[in-house]
């Protein structure tokens, strides 16, 4: 079957948001017993600690996971399996060492910046360790997606180690054990270990030899033609991943970073609130995710082909495919948002608007997200963070002066006003290029 053919791509896609699905359902289960569990102040803290976790795990990547899908993906169609090695190399030696970096900072500016969290020094330590390990839990899905893997790269960060997350939740409660932030950063750093064992093992069996030489490090056989054009690969591998860090950096922020914004002008009861809106909101961004990860290695070999008309057979089939299913969901929300709350979290009822707000924002990404993976994946990774910055300037301006007065509703207004405006954005730049007819395969090489 033609990979870029329509069949194709529902299948792919419609298997993609299944895993993807799951893994939410097992999220939103544990979110849900946590919050039961631990309630709104407990449970904003815990919150709170493990968003700083996720916003420096995936800035520790560097940019590098985009970078490193393009490239496996364009070595599929041209067969230089060496190059994938040292790309992959490259990227591993380098997030490595800020991934440590990051670890030293988050956990002198909680012990410095947090008095509270004094009292839990174990707390600290587990958000430190949480960085590296999702820094290569993340790596390990950019490979996977580079070689056509998607639905194993999925699989890591939102089947596994949900799976792996609510286990130890209802066996912690089951023991009695669960009363604190402390025991849930502990699940978290189980099941997130687990998942990246998993990985890194599916990628060995993938691309043998690759840990390997990796680790060996050899160059006996590497001429020094070869040695220097590693160099000036290295040189623009830096430069490319830069811009995407910037991207990456803004939707970290966007997308977990939302509940510290809110912790820093609201109180810990407010960032429970608003966490949980976001939370149950956030699930029809898996969408749109999903589709983002089907759709970057697809338009890369279709751009290497120059192929202008099937690019854009490609956007109108995924904007119909990833948009009609997210407008049902958030219809969905409308309507049955205080009896979905109502369900799943009683004590919860006043994020109910915050809900409505998010779950609409995330529909806007969705439409757009075959835009911003064409421009993602052809060399526009820094027109891509001057929007991604912009909508996030737009958020925190909003939510200083909305968070204090609102509480939760606010925030949702703030992220659902940056979050549209970022996506209309997308896709009138990506609209631009097309219709200009400009594809810049060279970008890709």
């Amino acid at each position: 079957m033609n990979m870029f053919s329509k069949s194709g791509l529902v299948r792919t896609s419609f298997v993609a948001v299944l895993v993807r699905g799951g893994g939410a359902v097992l999220a939103l289960a544990a979110n849900v017993i946590l919050a039961r569990v631990l309630g709104p102040q407990i449970f904003g803290r815990y919150l709170y600690v493990f968003s700083w976790s996720l916003v420096l795990g995936g800035l520790a990547t560097m940019g590098t996971g985009p970078l490193l899908v393009r490239e496996i993906a364009g070595d599929e169609s041209s067969g230089q399996a060496a190059k994938t090695v040292e790309v992959t190399r490259w990227a591993l030696g380098l997030t490595g060492m800020v991934a440590i970096s990051f670890c030293a900072g988050l956990a002198a500016f909680f012990w410095f910046g947090y008095h509270d969290l004094r009292r839990e020094p174990a707390l600290i330590i587990l958000a430190a360790i949480l960085i590296p390990l999702l820094t290569g839990i993340l790596l390990a899905q950019a490979v996977l997606r580079g070689k056509g893997r998607v639905i194993w790269g999925q699989s890591l960060m939102t089947l596994f180690r949900n799976a792996l997350l609510l286990t130890g939740a209802l066996t912690a409660l089951g023991l009695g054990l669960l009363h604190g932030a402390t025991v849930v950063l502990i699940l978290q750093c189980l099941a997130i270990g687990l998942a990246l064992l998993i990985g890194w093992f599916l990628i060995q069996r993938i691309i043998p030899g690759l840990l390997s030489a990796v680790v060996i490090r050899a160059r006996t056989s590497v001429s020094h033609l070869e040695t220097e054009a590693s160099k000036r690969a290295r040189k623009g591998w830096l430069k490319t991943s830069l811009f995407f860090l910037f991207a990456t950096a803004g939707t970290s922020f966007m997308n977990q970073l939302d509940i510290v914004v809110v912790g820093w002008f609201g109180s810990e009861r407010i960032v429970g609130f608003y966490g949980v809106a976001a939370k149950v909101g956030n699930m029809i961004s898996l969408i749109g995710v999903a589709g983002l990860l089907v759709l970057q290695p697809r338009i890369v070999q279709i751009a290497k082909m120059q192929d202008l008309g099937q690019v854009k057979r490609l956007l109108r089939r995924a904007v119909a495919l990833f948009g009609i299913p997210a407008l049902f969901c958030v219809g969905l929300v409308a309507v049955f948002g205080h009896e979905i709350l109502l369900a799943l979290v009683p004590q919860y009822m006043q994020a109910l608007p915050a809900l409505i707000l998010i779950a609409m924002s995330n529909t806007a990404y969705c439409l757009t997200v075959p835009f911003l993976a064409f421009l993602s994946m052809t060399g526009r990774e820094k027109q891509i963070a001057w929007i991604i910055w912009s909508q996030l300037v737009l958020n925190v301006f909003l939510n200083v002066f909305l968070v204090p007065i609102y509480g939760a509703t606010g925030g949702g207004v703030a992220r659902a006003t940056a979050l549209i405006a970022g996506s209309a954005a997308i896709y009138l730049v990506a609209s631009k290029h097309i219709f200009q007819g400009k594809l810049y395969p060279e970008t890709l090489q």
